[in-house]
């Protein structure tokens, strides 16, 4: 999948030696939409921390925070569904980034949510979350406890 040719690939390549410009490289890297995936994860965090921290969620604050949540979801729907309407990407390649950006965000959050947490609660430790890394010679490793 990686480095496959995006759907406008021959149509790309036969106007940009027209114009006698290069042709390798843009026109191979279809897998994964960065469009997709870049607005997905922006859409994800913004939604997650707003439903968890942006006053309680009492039916009157859900009034106006559900619908806030549908239109920038829906914005992130629009935004994936044009890189297959321009032919820029097959749908599997839209898919694919808008799952990663999603799995991104919400890793990203649950990374900060103890930070954003002991900032709204007082500085309240939670003890059973950690984060730690170690350098070994063939690399790092990452490990997150909650």
């Amino acid at each position: 999948l990686v480095g496959k040719k995006r759907p406008d690939y021959y149509s790309r390549k036969e106007y940009l030696l027209s114009e006698g410009i290069d042709t390798t490289g843009e026109g191979r890297s279809s897998f994964w939409s960065g469009h997709a995936s870049a607005i997905t994860s922006m859409v994800t965090y913004f939604n997650m921390y707003m439903f968890d921290n942006l006053k309680d969620n009492t039916k009157n604050n859900l009034r106006w925070k559900i619908p806030l949540a549908l239109a920038t979801s829906g914005f992130a729907v629009f935004v994936a569904t044009t890189r297959v309407t321009d032919h820029k990407h097959d749908v599997i390649d839209v898919i694919a980034g808008s799952t990663a950006g999603a799995l991104i965000a919400w890793f990203i959050y649950s990374l900060q949510d103890n930070r954003i947490s002991k900032r709204f609660y007082n500085d309240k430790e939670y003890p059973d979350q950690k984060l730690s890394w170690e350098i070994h010679p063939v690399g790092i490793s990452v490990s997150y406890t909650f």
